[in-house]
């Protein structure tokens, strides 16, 4: 499972430095995606949907964001991910990095 995650996690990282960095919408109508978007997308073929992933959570888990039972690890990113300063570079390093992770810790 782990190395289908960090596929997915790379395959999203490519997805948002190829379209851009959509906030506060899966995907916008410039062809941008969020970091769930475009985690969904290339889970699930569509960009659409609110899923507590396996991918969401090992993200979540590599920012040090805390799950709990008001805040899903799909929400926490989100919310990560729609601040106002954040960066296209610093959502593909996140999901690259988490794969790197993942990657090291399977292997």
């Amino acid at each position: 499972m782990t190395n289908a995650v960090a596929k997915n996690l790379r395959c999203a990282a490519d997805l948002i430095e190829k379209f851009g960095l959509a906030k506060h919408t899966f995907s916008d109508d410039k062809g941008a995606y969020c970091i769930r978007g475009a985690i969904n997308l290339c889970r699930n073929g569509t960009p659409w949907g609110h899923n507590n992933l396996d991918e969401e959570e090992a993200v979540a888990n590599y920012l040090g964001l805390e799950v709990d039972e008001l805040n899903s690890s799909g929400d926490l990113i989100a919310g990560w991910n729609n601040k106002y300063a954040r960066t296209k570079g610093e959502v593909i390093s996140a999901l690259r990095n988490t794969a790197d992770k993942l990657e090291t810790v399977s292997a």
